[in-house]
């Protein structure tokens, strides 16, 4: 998803409980996110506005997998996040984590300028003079996106594809994040449905191989995937 120029956020999870995956979208509004649902997995983003995560006291359902039926009722505590392999910008902090009560997991991620990692994140790539550039214009055909990103946070930390066995169960209805049909989720396409590198995916949502800025556009997008 191409996510931006919204007044309130981008996405708002409200009292869910998992397994929810929000991968390989550009938000890019002032606030990106509200969150008060544990249970979710974060990868593969760019993200430039700000975050704000809470625990919410309401008990509400989670159900069984691939199902609406009920399994059980429980507030919302705040933790049980996955994040991984995320490119992060200007306004987005992840601190409001560091109370967590349930557990929390960090990798791969890349803070440029203006981001702020959690104390979970001991792995992350700090890089706080680096200034992504990052524009959206609306051209006649389309919006393009300009980006400027650095090949060398590919070498500096190795990250791995993200998956069904990678983010293990949501704590509450204790459940593994799959695609909707059961079968193992694996996050090894990009925006563009390209395919990533298996052996040492790129951060954010494109699979990149050049240094210096990158002018692409975003929407709408050209067919990538045959359907039937």
């Amino acid at each position: 998803n191409l996510i931006h120029d919204n007044e309130d956020c981008d996405i708002f999870t409200e009292v869910n409980h998992g397994p929810y995956v929000i991968a390989n979208n550009i938000l890019l509004s002032p606030v990106a996110y509200h969150s008060c649902s544990p249970g979710g997995a974060y990868a593969h983003n760019l993200i430039m506005g700000g975050f704000n995560a809470a625990a919410d006291g309401r008990e509400t359902p989670y159900h069984k997998a691939h199902s609406t039926e009920v399994a059980g009722r429980r507030d919302c505590p705040l933790g049980d996040v996955r994040w991984y392999n995320n490119l992060l910008a200007g306004k987005c902090n992840l601190t409001a984590y560091d109370k967590a009560v349930l557990p929390v997991a960090a990798a791969g991620n890349v803070f440029t300028k203006g981001a702020q990692s959690s104390k979970f994140d001991e792995a992350a790539l700090l890089k706080p003079d680096f200034d992504p550039g990052i524009t959206l214009t609306q051209q006649a055909d389309g919006w393009y996106l300009e980006l400027n990103v650095d090949k060398a946070w590919a070498a500096e930390q190795k990250r791995r594809v993200v998956g069904t066995e990678m983010l293990g169960k949501a704590v509450i209805p204790d459940l593994p994040f799959e695609n909707a049909d059961g079968s193992p989720l694996k996050i090894d396409t990009d925006y563009f449905g390209k395919k990533r590198d298996t052996t040492n995916p790129f951060p954010g949502p494109f699979e990149v191989k050049e240094s210096g800025k990158q002018k692409m556009k975003v929407w709408p997008l050209a067919p990538t995937r045959e359907t039937k």
